[in-house]
C-alpha cells in the first residue's frame, strides 16, 4: 500500500492547504462567517443608508415627516379674526386708563364723605391688596375651567361697579367693599391677560406681541391721572368717578362679541 494517497471526496476550500502562519485578509472575515455572502450585503446596504443620511441635503422620509409636523406645531394658529394683539392692547388701555384716572379722585371722595384717621385710611388702602390674595386661587380656577374671556369680561364689570360704588357710597363698609372689588378686578385682568398673551404668542414673537400691551399699560399710568384731574375740574369728584365707570362698562361690550 505504499505510495497510495487517499483523496477525500469533499472539495477543498480556499483556506485548506495554506500554512497556518498565513495572514487572513480582513475583507474575507465576513465571507468566512457567512459563506452565502448575506452579511456583506447587509453591511453594504447599511453603509449606503448611513452615507445617504449623512450626505448634505438628503433626508429620509421619516425625518421629513417629523420636520413637517414640528413646523406645523410651532406655527401660530391664525383663527381669530379680530386681531388678538389689538384686542390685548385695547383691553389693557380701557382697563388701566380708568384705574389710574381714579387715583386722584378716591382721596377727594373719601375726604368729602368720611372723616377717617390715618390708620383707618391705611386699612382701606390695604383692602385692595387683601382682595388680590383672597381671589388668587378662585381666579386661577376660573381661568382654567372657563377660559380667558369670562374672566376678562367679569374684571371689567366688577371694576365698573366698584367705581360706581365708590362714587355713591356713604358708609365705611361700602368703601371697603369698593376697594375689595377693585383689587379683585385688577387681579383678574392681569391674570387673564398674561395667559391670553401666552396663548397668542410663540417663543420667537413673544416680546413683539407683549411690547404694545405693556406700552399701553405704562402710557395709561401717565395719561390716567391727567384725565382724572381734568374730570374733577369739569364735573366734580363724584360725577368724574361715575363717568369712569360708564367708560369701563362701554369697553366691556366690545369683549362680548370677540373670541378670546
Amino acid at each position: 500500500m505504499q505510495g497510495v494517497r487517499l483523496v477525500s471526496s469533499r472539495p477543498q476550500t480556499q483556506w485548506e492547504g495554506k500554512p497556518p502562519s498565513a495572514a487572513i485578509r480582513v475583507d474575507h472575515v465576513s465571507t468566512l462567517m457567512e459563506p452565502d455572502g448575506s452579511l456583506p450585503l447587509v453591511s453594504v446596504m447599511l453603509g449606503y443608508r448611513w452615507m445617504k443620511m449623512k450626505r448634505p441635503g438628503s433626508r429620509s422620509k421619516l425625518s421629513t415627516q417629523v420636520a413637517a409636523h414640528t413646523v406645523a406645531a410651532q406655527a401660530p394658529v391664525k383663527t381669530r379674526k379680530n386681531g388678538p394683539q389689538m384686542l390685548a392692547t385695547f383691553s389693557q388701555t380701557f382697563f388701566f386708563l380708568p384705574f389710574t384716572a381714579m387715583q386722584p379722585i378716591v382721596p377727594l371722595l373719601v375726604a368729602d364723605n368720611f372723616e377717617l384717621s390715618a390708620e383707618l385710611w391705611g386699612a382701606v388702602c390695604a383692602a385692595e391688596g387683601a382682595a388680590k390674595i383672597i381671589c388668587a386661587m378662585p381666579v386661577a380656577t376660573c381661568l382654567i375651567s372657563n377660559g380667558r374671556k369670562p374672566v376678562l369680561v367679569a374684571a371689567f364689570l366688577c371694576f365698573g361697579f366698584a367705581m360706581y360704588a365708590l362714587a355713591h357710597t356713604n358708609t365705611i363698609l361700602g368703601l371697603l367693599g369698593g376697594k375689595l372689588l377693585v383689587g379683585a378686578a385688577v387681579l383678574a385682568q392681569n391674570s387673564g391677560m398674561q395667559l391670553y398673551l401666552t396663548d397668542i404668542s410663540t417663543v420667537e414673537n413673544k416680546s413683539r406681541v407683549m411690547a404694545p400691551v405693556l406700552m399701553a399699560e405704562k402710557l395709561s399710568s401717565v395719561l390716567g391721572p391727567l384725565i382724572g384731574g381734568k374730570l374733577i375740574h369739569l364735573f366734580g369728584a363724584k360725577m368724574a368717578m361715575s363717568h369712569l365707570a360708564a367708560i369701563t362698562w362701554l369697553g366691556t361690550t366690545y369683549f362680548i362679541d370677540v373670541n378670546v
